[in-house]
């Protein structure tokens, strides 16, 4: 991880918020994603989906696999992930981007960055973790 990818993250994470606070404006906290949500809804859901989904591609693949979940499973409890839980994730980022500077400041090689991308990987839909290894997992074949 650098600076670079981790400020790219942190963008991704600026548009995921805006797309959260959108959903919500619209359906309401807690909303249930059900084959009667208007296609609007789905179209939204698939956006959040697709923008975690990019943000787990950006992380390291040790940290995808070893995914520490410090602020619980927000998944189990709403369908849609919400501001809250997109402020948590700025914040990991946040610090994310402040190690990645301090290591390429004083070239230190130290596994700080991937202990704070494990719990960027955490906050992130499982499924989207899953689609992120299965896209590098056919990289790596098709480099082969």
């Amino acid at each position: 991880m650098n600076v670079s990818i981790a400020k790219e993250i942190a963008q991704r994470v600026v548009r995921l918020a805006e797309l959260a606070a959108t959903f919500t404006a619209v359906y309401g906290k807690n909303y249930h994603m059900t084959a009667e949500s208007p296609a609007r809804a789905w179209e939204q859901y698939q956006e959040i989906m697709a923008e975690q989904a990019h943000i787990a591609g950006l992380l390291d693949i040790d940290a995808l696999g070893t995914a520490h979940s410090r602020y619980g499973e927000w998944w189990k409890r709403h369908d849609v992930m919400d501001s809250a839980i997109v402020n948590e994730l700025a914040i990991e980022v946040f610090n994310l981007i402040g190690r990645c500077a301090y290591m390429e400041t004083n070239g230190a090689r130290t596994n700080s960055a991937l202990v704070v991308e494990r719990s960027i990987a955490g906050i992130l839909h499982p499924a989207t973790r899953q689609t992120a290894l299965e896209n590098a997992s056919n990289l790596i074949r098709k480099a082969v």
